[in-house]
């Protein structure tokens, strides 16, 4: 198969082209810098930015795009933090959904990232995907996300978006950020120690994109 995929840098995006590359495939690795990636066997750097123009480009005649590009959560939520994290997840969905619209040989399918901040905080609530999304500001983006990504649907690509907790595993992802305190002796539970984290192992997600 190939593969388009955005976010193809991050902690996930690695991980998901390495996987693709020893399944066999071709790698369309998307970024707004794409000299900045290594080249390698089956894995073609092009450019694309979310923030951008409809470009059909880096789609057209993939079979299918696996859509993980998106601001970090991590570091403070100033205003302009937030909008950051809300721009690069909805418009930048609607940026790749519409790219793919102006494709003539369109994809057979979407993968889209999402997140488990779809339900909000509901303690020991149990869950379904069908269950309503919370009343917060990362709930908000999620509808707003994986809305966007719907829209594929309306001319005929199979469309899915996948609501992960916090990607754990080794070199990169929260894991990476949490770690260091305790090296240093200085790490320890938060609150009562019983608060809530959902979390899949990097190999996990990886799994389910493909």
């Amino acid at each position: 198969m190939d593969v388009a995929v955005t976010g193809a840098t991050g902690f996930v995006g690695r991980a998901v082209v390495r996987a693709l590359l020893a399944r066999g495939d071709h790698v369309r690795a998307l970024s707004r810098s794409p000299d900045s990636i290594a080249p390698e066997p089956g894995v073609r750097a092009m450019p694309f930015d979310p923030a951008g123009d409809v470009d059909p480009a880096p789609f057209e005649g993939a079979d299918a795009v696996i859509h993980l590009a998106g601001e970090t959560v991590a570091g403070r939520w100033t205003d302009a933090k937030r909008q950051a994290i809300r721009e690069s997840r909805v418009r930048g969905t609607g940026l790749v959904v519409d790219s793919i619209a102006a494709c003539t040989g369109k994809p057979k399918v979407l993968v889209c990232a999402s997140a488990v901040g779809y339900y909000g905080d509901r303690a020991c609530e149990p869950l379904l995907e069908s269950s309503a999304p919370g009343p917060d500001f990362l709930a908000d983006v999620c509808v707003g996300w994986e809305a966007q990504a719907q829209r594929a649907q309306s001319f005929g690509l199979r469309a899915a978006w996948l609501r992960q907790g916090l990607v754990f595993g080794v070199g990169g992802g929260a894991l990476a950020q949490m770690v260091p305190p305790f090296r240093a002796f200085a790490g320890g539970p938060f609150g009562n120690g019983s608060q809530w984290i959902p979390w899949i192992h990097i190999d996990d997600a990886t799994a389910l994109f493909l």
